[in-house]
């Protein structure tokens, strides 16, 4: 993948805080997956980005210089292409979206919101044994 696409997605990461939005953006923005060979020696195009894609470039200790030994993070023969402050600032941003995400903070309406309103009441309806 092209160095500057690489810090590109995580400068996009810090700015938008969702690996979902990360995704259309880079789309949009014409950008791509790398190109790789396959087993059968075949080339294959890279292609548009989605969320699983973002996560392992964001979480790829490869790009601040270290490789991933048998489950053992150590320091690599190459040099970062990442500053390790930006990488550790993504991977705490990561935690925190999803110590704070999934379906409940998805979900979390406005105050007035006609969701919220016929949730709450729904609610109300099964508590009070349905009369």
């Amino acid at each position: 993948m092209e160095l500057q696409v690489v810090k590109g997605l995580f400068s996009l990461y810090l700015k938008m805080e969702s690996m979902l939005k990360v995704a259309k953006e880079a789309n949009q923005r014409g950008r791509h997956s790398k190109l790789h060979t396959s087993k059968s020696r075949k080339m294959r195009p890279g292609h548009r980005f989605n969320k699983v894609d973002i996560q392992r470039v964001l979480t790829n200790v490869t790009y601040i210089g270290q490789t991933n030994h048998k489950g053992e993070i150590v320091q690599g023969e190459h040099p970062p292409v990442i500053e390790k402050s930006v990488f550790q600032e993504v991977q705490q941003l990561i935690k925190r979206n999803r110590s704070v995400g999934g379906k409940a903070y998805r979900h979390q309406h406005k105050e007035g919101d006609s969701r919220q309103d016929s949730s709450r009441n729904s609610r109300d309806y099964l508590e009070s044994g349905g009369s």
